[in-house]
């Protein structure tokens, strides 16, 4: 399939440098998530609709990033999407040779859907996220060091208690085979992290039941750490939203799997003005404290997204 991301011209018409520091910081969303559309970025960082398109389309004007019509699953129609080009990834030190592939795009845009769901469980983002923390792939596989990579890992706290939730994002296109060893790859990480759970997140309810089928050929602990849910559930219901064990036991509220009290500070929540400011000045994210468990503390090592090498 040929590339449908264009780009208005091949130089950099602006200097990042100059730019405010939400429209840096979308540069370095972009860089972490590889697309997003101008509903998403304007939930993880304008605020609003018309904003984020206005100040996107400055952005793609000057180069620094491409755009494409997409279809979207979920709800029908299209929507743009952007990305970074190559000369604004460059000029910020990223130098990553991960996979630009369009056949990657519905994936992609449905991790970044995920996130905006769980921001937004407690209403505006720029002043209250349940999402303490977030790992993209590349960064989730340089903390776990061995496969299964999840597609994002994060941190998410509501009512003085807090989880760490690996996240599947599911197209339904993947086979029996390569789910079963997917859920058996999370064996070592689970039991050496006995609070995480996995949740998968799937386009449909058919699919979640096929998938608590394909799960019964896993170990019964395995599955029981292992839950599923909807996209749209979850956009519509956020953090209640209805989440099924891949074991036998029945739905319950996303919510109730975060079991472990609050015993650390997220200085910048994702999607708050905090985190903005601290990714548009250059900063990386950080959990202050692990509270004792060894799985936190590993969350720790690695300051979130990948940080400038050249440029701010």
């Amino acid at each position: 399939m040929s590339n449908p991301f264009r780009t208005a011209t091949d130089v950099l018409g602006i200097d990042i440098g100059l730019l405010h520091y939400r429209d840096r910081a979308v540069l370095r969303i972009l860089d972490r998530a590889e697309v997003a559309t101008p509903r998403q970025l304007a939930i993880l960082a304008y605020g609003h609709r018309r904003v984020a398109q206005r100040r996107l389309l400055r952005l793609w004007h000057a180069g620094l990033l491409e755009r494409a019509i997409v279809p979207h699953a979920q709800r029908g129609g299209a929507e743009i999407a952007y990305r970074l080009s190559d000369r604004a990834r460059r000029r910020l030190g990223d130098t990553a040779t991960r996979s630009r592939g369009v056949n990657r795009l519905g994936h992609a845009l449905d991790v970044v859907e995920t996130i905006c769901a769980l921001v937004t469980a407690n209403g505006d983002p720029r002043t209250c996220s349940p999402v303490r923390l977030w790992l993209d792939e590349p960064n989730a596989a340089a903390i776990l060091g061995t496969p299964p990579f999840p597609d994002a890992v994060v941190v998410l706290e509501r009512t003085n208690r807090t989880g760490v939730v690996c996240l599947e994002i599911d197209e339904a296109t993947q086979r029996r085979a390569v789910i079963e060893a997917k859920l058996n790859g999370y064996r070592t990480l689970l039991e050496a992290n006995p609070t995480w759970v996995v949740l998968f997140v799937v386009p449909s309810p058919r699919r979640a039941r096929w998938l608590r089928v394909v799960s019964g050929d896993v170990d019964r602990r395995l599955a029981s750490r292992s839950w599923v849910t909807t996209l749209g559930s979850l956009g519509t219901r956020k953090l209640t939203a209805e989440v099924e064990s891949l074991a036998a036991s029945g739905p319950m509220a996303l919510e109730r799997l975060l079991a472990d009290p609050v015993r650390a500070f997220a200085e910048a929540p994702v999607a708050t003005e905090a985190w903005l400011k601290l990714l548009g000045e250059g900063g990386l994210e950080a959990w202050d404290g692990s509270g004792g468990n060894p799985g936190a503390r590993q969350l720790t090592k690695l300051a979130i997204g990948r940080g400038p090498t050249a440029g701010p």
